[in-house]
């Protein structure tokens, strides 16, 4: 079914490989979170796929999109943050994600030019302080919580680390730019504690980031498939009005977002 490909060799050379492989990923996998896990998962898969690709040959008739073609993609899943600054002062609940992009690719290596656009919502708290234009009001309140809304770009290279075959791993890395926006809920303490009611209820940011990305794509046929797969992206914005330090400056929000997601491929 694999063409030329000997099952006897492969599967004593693949035996020691896997063996190796499983070893290593368990011993370092000790304690280690999810997301950590996740991610050696992916490396395993990778280097399984290596593996497979070194011994064998494209199997004949398997589902293939065109290496040179455009394929779409839509999907869904969930979102968790990890805040690097202010690390005390801002929090990012759990949000749900949704893309949709496409792919063109080179016609060798297996690589292609990714191209996507994100939606992302989820809730969130933050010590929120708005120092007016003058300087003569503050505006603070702790633990404000707020709705935020994010859209992406993104732009990138992906590697499928073997073709030819129904289930093909890749990893995928690139740039994003992002525009969030923040609609704050004040209590009815939180603005009796205010000098007046001219605080500022919501903020737009944009910002720029860098991501990686690893997954498997299933394919039924040559235009149709699923996929799997886990983003880490990493994400620096532009300088808060709503979230001063304690000199009144303007502080930028750093922040890891980690994506699990699920969608549908088709090959045009």
């Amino acid at each position: 079914m694999l063409g030329r490909l000997s099952f006897s060799n492969l599967g004593s050379k693949l035996s020691s490989k896997v063996g190796s492989i499983y070893t290593s990923i368990r011993r370092t996998s000790e304690g280690a979170s999810f997301n950590t896990k996740f991610f050696k998962l992916l490396a395993a898969a990778a280097l399984l796929s290596a593996c497979l690709a070194s011994q064998a040959q494209a199997a004949p008739g398997a589902p293939r999109f065109n290496p040179k073609g455009v394929n779409g993609h839509v999907g869904v899943g969930f979102s968790y943050f990890t805040v690097a600054s202010p690390p005390r002062e801002f929090r990012f609940d759990n949000g749900i994600y949704a893309n949709l992009g496409g792919e063109k690719g080179f016609g060798f290596m297996n690589l292609a030019l990714t191209f996507g656009v994100g939606y992302m919502t989820g809730e969130g708290a933050a010590h929120y302080k708005n120092v007016s234009l003058s300087g003569a009001q503050t505006y603070e309140a702790l633990d404000a919580r707020f709705k935020h809304d994010t859209f992406n770009l993104s732009l990138g290279l992906k590697l499928r680390l073997i073709d030819g075959f129904f289930f093909r791993p890749y990893v995928e890395g690139g740039g994003t730019f992002n525009y969030t926006t923040l609609k704050f809920s004040f209590t009815n303490a939180q603005k009796a504690a205010f000098p007046d009611q001219s605080q500022k209820d919501g903020e737009s940011l944009m910002g720029f980031g860098k991501y990686a990305e690893g997954g498997a794509e299933i394919a039924f046929s040559d235009s149709f498939g699923i996929y799997v797969a886990g983003r880490m992206e990493w994400v620096e914005t532009k300088e808060f009005e709503v979230l001063y330090d304690a000199n009144n400056e303007k502080q930028k929000l750093v922040f890891a977002s980690t994506t699990y997601f699920v969608g549908l491929l088709k090959s045009f």
